[in-house]
Order: C-alpha cells, then sequence, then structure tokens
C-alpha cells in the first residue's frame, strides 16, 4: 500500500526534475532524494552532514494530505508539525510475592502512575500557549500472577510544536518522573531520545512559494492549513537554511496516513509537479 505517500513523493520530484531540465535547464534547483524520512532522527541528517544544503538559499517540501481535496495545497507561516521524541522508561525495584506486597515495591502500580500522571504534570509545568502531547505505546512487566517484577518498562512519544520548549523536554520529563515515583519506592532510568525539531515554516519561502502557485493555478489552489503533532524530518534541513513545507491535497475518500485505509488520489501527482516546478521558479527570482 502507499503508507504515507512517500512514493508518490518521489514521483513528485522526479516530476519536477523533469519539467525544469527541459522547460527552464540553467536554473538553480537541487531536487533532494532522501530516505529514512520515517525512521529517528530521519535521514535528512546524513543529507545534512553530507554538505548538500550547505549553498542551498531555500528549501521547499510537499507532503500529501489526504483530508485535503486534490487540486488544493495548505499553507501555514509559522509551526506546522511537532517535534518528536521517543522516550523509553524502565521502571525498577527489588521484585517480590504478591502475597507480601509490603515487603517489596509494586512496579506495577508505580508503572500506572506514570502511565498516567506524567503526561498531566507536564502539562502543568509548561506555558500553556506551548502544547505537548505525551503518548505511550507500550508497557510491559511482570510474566506471573503472583510474582511482583524487578522491572516495567514504558515506551511512548513526546511532542510539542514550540522549539524553544523542544529544548527543554529531557530535563524536564526526567526531573517529573522523579517527583511522581519519590513516594513509590522505585527507581527509574529515562532513555530520552530527541528526534525530530518541530517544522517552522519561513514567512518568505511561504509568501513567494505560495503567489507563484496562485499565479499559475488560480488564486482558490492555496488554502490555510492546520499544525499537526505529527514530526516531520524536514526540520533538520531547515536547522541549516530557511525553507518551507506545503500540504498536497490528496484526498480518495477517507483513509488516514499510516493506516491500512489510506489510499493515494494519484491524480494529486501532476497537480504536485506543477506546483513544485513554478514555486521553485518563483523561489529563484527577487
Amino acid at each position: 500500500m502507499h503508507a504515507c505517500g512517500h512514493d508518490g513523493h518521489t514521483a513528485i520530484a522526479a516530476g519536477i526534475a523533469v519539467v525544469l531540465s527541459r522547460l527552464a535547464p540553467d536554473v538553480g534547483v537541487r531536487i533532494l532524494f532522501q530516505p529514512a524520512e520515517e525512521s529517528i532522527p530521519g535521514g535528512a541528517v546524513e543529507l545534512v552532514e553530507e554538505g548538500l544544503v550547505d549553498d542551498i538559499d531555500a528549501l521547499l517540501a510537499f507532503h500529501v494530505d489526504p483530508t485535503l481535496r486534490v487540486g488544493r495545497l495548505g499553507a501555514r507561516v509559522g509551526p506546522i508539525t511537532a517535534g518528536s521524541d521517543v522516550v523509553t522508561i524502565s521502571v525498577h525495584g527489588p521484585g517480590g510475592h504478591t502475597s507480601r506486597p509490603h515487603k517489596t515495591v509494586d512496579l506495577v502500580a508505580a508503572a500506572s502512575r506514570v502511565a498516567a500522571e506524567l503526561p498531566g504534570a507536564l502539562y502543568n509545568a509548561i506555558d500553556p500557549r506551548s502544547p505537548v502531547v505525551v503518548a505511550f505505546g507500550s508497557i510491559h512487566g511482570g510474566d506471573a500472577p503472583n510474582v511482583v517484577p524487578t522491572d516495567v518498562v514504558l515506551t511512548g512519544t513526546v511532542r510539542t510544536l514550540d522549539a524553544e520548549l523542544w529544548d527543554v523536554l529531557p530535563s524536564l520529563v526526567d526531573k517529573t518522573l522523579g517527583s511522581i515515583l519519590a513516594l513509590s519506592g522505585a527507581g527509574y532510568t529515562l532513555d530520552y531520545q530527541q528526534g525530530i525539531a518541530p517544522v517552522v515554516n519561513d514567512e518568505m519561502v511561504v509568501s513567494r512559494a505560495t503567489t507563484a502557485i496562485r499565479a499559475a493555478l488560480g488564486p482558490e489552489t492555496i488554502v490555510g492549513t492546520e499544525t499537526s503533532m505529527g514530526g516531520e524530518d524536514f526540520s533538520n534541513y531547515l536547522a541549516v537554511t530557511r525553507g518551507a513545507l506545503l500540504r498536497l491535497g490528496a484526498a480518495s475518500g477517507g483513509g488516514d496516513l499510516h493506516s491500512a485505509s489510506f489510499r493515494l488520489n494519484e491524480d494529486a501527482l501532476e497537480v504536485g509537479i506543477h506546483a513544485g516546478a513554478v514555486a521553485l521558479l518563483g523561489l529563484t527570482h527577487t
């Protein structure tokens, strides 16, 4: 299946390269074909380390949007996707028998407190104008109903749209965990993998790209779009130079990204090639 549309993105990028090589062979445009977008910290890190964006003035990316109809592109200035980090929390204690819980540390209860209380405790510790999302995808510990385990492991993600908050989240999560577990007697270790920073769209890049797209495809082509708490490793490029991520309408009757029901409307490929080519030409002319 298409899964998240990256095969479509690759086809669009190849199409833009073909169009510009034929119509504007002397234009200063570089097309990046990047691997490993879905991993943390993402394949963009390797391309940055290899110097592929050192001499680039501006970057532009599209990501298909299954909620937006074909022929529309969603744009916004400022944060558009969230920073995305992975946390692994190991709660540990001496273990024991469930008939004598007073002689050990109830790690299942302690881990449950972490899962239930960490999100709210973080919300209360930060500026409410800087949203943060904490959610756990797995909790594992113990093998027998009458044995208190010595270790329970929780894994999840921490996300924010605020780049400054993203920088301090590792220490804040560590401090908050200590407070939650202080009275339980349980120890813990925190493996905080700071993965992908928020994508913050540059105003100039958005303005020039959308102006060119409107002129070529019509004023109704560009629409506003909301922020997403999903992560996007395009942010690794933006640590080096300015750029913008636009959402490319690809609705096909339902389905969300990364779901078995996602279907890419392939009519979006032609729109993406046309819009991308004219937007890049717009960015190369002052």
